[in-house]
């Protein structure tokens, strides 16, 4: 037996080489491991250990030690192993290291403590070090000549040493999420990087000896303050491997001819900078399948690789859709939302690759026949941006499943293009749609999540909305409707407010019945949408902010994203904050807790974000540590006290 799961098992057979004693809810190391002198590998994460003995030096052929997600914080002055080739001390609570004493370590897993100094062992080949304190790399980071992957992400490092670039074997730098201004004058003598990621820093510029990375193939340098791209010296020729190039979230006011020369390139993202057009000179791009335009000025494009594939020039300002975009035959997906485009050019129908489009917040009144002549397009946004009733998608799918001809799909467009009121909606139990009308919260993106179609009065002052569109046929839904005396109309209103039903979507009539809602108003959604000035700068009326708040903190995960998504899509105040963050610190959903996250990085300043990382077991272990964590973030400045300190006292 070489590989065993119970410590009994391994006592009971020395020669095991394999042991696995994770999630045992171990609070030491057990002592009769240290007699197991055959063993290769042990595995004790997930438990509650808090001290690493010096008996560990004990197993003479131990190759991988595993201790991450423990409670470690002491350790002895000296940790020696002299076979151990992978050590995993992740996940803990360590402010310091021993000395190391393991010449054969080859892979250090360090990542989410507390450490504030970068260990430097000669023979390693991978180190990941990721979110601790970091704030400076040791200048003779040079003598770890075998250091193949670093991983320094999340940490508060304001520069790279200069003799970072005599790591002659470095393949993979990462460091997103640091502080740095600027990188070495001589980062060009990394002859073997193939990856460097540096995202969300404060880099201006980037030195011209970059360009003399030969092998290098991915390059991130997102949410940084870049102007513009040097010249590279003569006779270097540029990234001759480069696949991947990511310069979002800069300070680019026009095109970086430069990367024309990047022949191999694939993948191309300069979305959210200042770019006003796109010179021809793109078409020397020729392997580019991937370009990613979003969020500049671009009012025209000149020209297009000619193997793109995926197109995204969404919040730009085009009038038109450009002849170049119609001159690309292998377009898949194309994204021109939220322009200024007012028609559909016939043309549109040359792309027969497309599957997705999204046409949506344009000035587009009618929609083009054609579209329905692309047979192999599969997903569409908002096509009808001022007719939102007609879905292009359901009628698309129908028409191809029931073979209509193409008079057909135009003499079923146009009935339904003309339809004004519910009695004339004759087709709906033929598609099953829910043509019942849709406000002007789902005109904004607000995708399937609520609407308005139905009114019941339950008791006085009580209205909820029917979501508006619901797994069920239409004429089911107008018997029992008709049953319990409700009537279908187009509109809700009280007053001068519609109200909205916010929050899951019912599984049945019954579950419609029992659930109870959070009613906002759309006059106040409307407006809270209205007055943003860019993604995350907005004024709104104080009840909408309570409305929200009520949803981040609700039981219902299905309310608590509907909250995130109307952040997303409305904007984040400050007033939002406090409640955005308890729901992170609070939230056992990870994918709920991740969009909160992103949110919170993108709304608060670096040194905020390093607070908020603050390891969650350090802070819950005891009412002096819960305490000091309240205190750094109440210091922050962006937060409510009295809040912060109710929810987490």
């Amino acid at each position: 037996m070489k590989r065993v799961y119970r410590l009994q098992d391994a006592v009971n057979n020395p020669s095991v080489e394999e042991l696995f004693l994770n999630h045992q809810a171990l609070k030491e190391i057990p002592k009769a491991i240290f007699k197991l002198n055959k063993l290769k590998k042990l595995d004790l994460s997930f438990n509650q250990i808090t001290t690493i003995p010096e008996e560990i030096g004990f197993l003479p052929q131990l190759e991988e030690l595993n201790l991450s997600n423990n409670k470690l914080k002491k350790h002895p002055q000296k940790l020696a192993t002299y076979t151990l080739k992978k050590l995993d001390l992740s996940h803990n609570a360590l402010q310091s290291l021993p000395q190391l004493s393991m010449p054969k370590l080859e892979n250090l897993q360090l990542q989410q403590n507390a450490l504030e100094e970068l260990p430097v062992l000669k023979k390693l080949r991978k180190m990941n070090i990721e979110g601790n304190f970091l704030k400076k790399l040791p200048s003779n980071i040079h003598q770890m000549q075998e250091l193949r992957e670093l991983y320094l992400n999340n940490n508060s490092i304001t520069r790279l040493p200069k003799s970072i670039s005599q790591l002659n074997k470095l393949e993979k730098l990462e460091a997103n999420k640091n502080r740095l201004a600027k990188l070495p004058e001589d980062i060009g003598q990394l002859q073997h990087l193939r990856i460097l990621r540096l995202a969300k820093n404060r880099i201006k510029e980037i030195p011209s000896s970059l360009w003399e990375c030969p092998m290098l193939r991915i390059l991130e340098l997102d949410f940084n303050k870049i102007t513009h791209l040097p010249k590279p010296k003569r006779g270097t020729i540029p990234w001759p491997w480069l696949a991947q190039l990511s310069l979002r979230k800069n300070k680019l006011s026009r095109y970086p001819e430069m990367i024309n020369h990047c022949l191999r390139l694939k993948t191309l993202d300069l979305s959210e900078n200042d770019i006003p057009s796109i010179p021809k000179g793109i078409t020397q791009l020729s392997k580019i399948y991937e370009l990613y335009l979003k969020a500049n000025q671009i009012s025209s494009i000149a020209a297009l690789p000619p193997e793109i594939v995926v197109l995204d020039v969404s919040k730009n300002k085009l009038t038109t859709i450009p002849k170049a975009i119609l001159d690309a035959p292998k377009l898949k997906s194309l994204n021109l939302s939220s322009n200024q485009i007012n028609a559909v050019p016939e043309e549109i129908q040359q792309l027969q690759q497309l599957q997705t489009l999204n046409l949506s917040n344009n000035a587009i009144e009618k929609p083009s026949k054609q579209l329905l002549q692309l047979k192999n397009l599969e997903q569409t946004n908002g096509i009808f941006n001022k007719n939102e009733r007609h879905f292009f998608q359901k009628i698309q799918t129908y028409s191809n499943e029931n073979r209509l001809s193409n008079e057909q799909k135009n003499r079923l467009f146009e009935l339904l293009n003309h339809a004004d009121t519910p009695s004339e909606w004759q087709l709906e139990d033929t598609f099953h749609l829910m043509l019942l009308g849709f406000n002007k919260a789902y005109y904004l993106g607000r995708k399937l999540l609520f609407g308005q179609a139905h009114e019941l009065q339950l008791e006085d002052g009580i209205h909820i909305a029917v979501l508006g569109q619901l797994n069920a046929n239409i004429s089911w839904w107008k018997q029992k409707l008709k049953e319990k005396n409700i009537s279908i109309s187009r509109s809700i209103q009280k007053g001068k407010d519609n109200y909205l039903l916010v929050g899951r979507r019912p599984k049945g009539f019954a579950d419609f019945l029992d659930h109870e809602p959070t009613i906002i108003s759309e006059q106040q959604l409307f407006q809270f949408v209205q007055k943003h000035t860019s993604n995350y700068l907005l004024e709104a009326e104080a009840s909408a902010y309570e409305r929200i708040a009520q949803m981040l903190h609700h039981e219902d995960d299905q309310n608590v994203k509907m909250g995130l998504e109307l952040i997303k899509n409305g904007g984040l105040p400050n007033g939002l904050l406090t409640p955005l963050l308890l729901t992170y610190l609070q939230q056992n959903d990870e994918k709920l807790k991740k969009e909160c996250w992103n949110l919170l990085n993108l709304a608060v300043d670096d040194e905020t974000i390093q607070v908020i990382q603050y390891p969650k077991h350090l802070w819950q272990k005891n009412e002096n540590s819960k305490k000091k964590f309240i205190q750094r973030l109440v210091k922050t400045g962006w937060f409510e006290k009295s809040l912060i300190t109710m929810h987490l006292q």
